[in-house]
């Protein structure tokens, strides 16, 4: 189950690594609903991972990352950038949404 989860995200972060490559840069990109979707399921993808990474290290109780042993330093490292950087992935999440919304208004 775990490698499942683990190769679904690989593979979300290489499609999204395909879509943010092929429209880099802003000023040539025709399509931009193909960058706003690459910005998405990135975002959508790290989210998702980091979420359940920390919600691992909470229900273990311990770090998943381990450097010599069982460390409740590390586990509150862990636990607090994970949630900071689930914090700030939502956040992004929103305003791509909020964006695309926006660009749909205009129009």
């Amino acid at each position: 189950m775990v490698r499942a989860l683990i190769g679904l995200a690989a593979l979300l972060l290489a499609l999204w690594a395909v879509l943010y490559g092929a429209n880099a840069p802003s000023r040539r990109l025709r399509a931009a609903w193909a960058w706003r979707l690459a910005r998405a399921l990135g975002l959508a993808s790290l989210v998702a991972f980091t979420s359940v990474t920390v919600a691992m290290a909470v229900v273990a109780g311990e770090a998943v990352v381990f450097y010599h042993g069982p460390n409740p330093v590390i586990w509150l490292l862990e636990v607090a950038l994970g949630a900071h950087g689930v914090a700030v992935g939502v956040h992004e999440l929103v305003s791509c949404f909020a964006e695309a919304l926006l660009a749909r208004i205009v129009k």
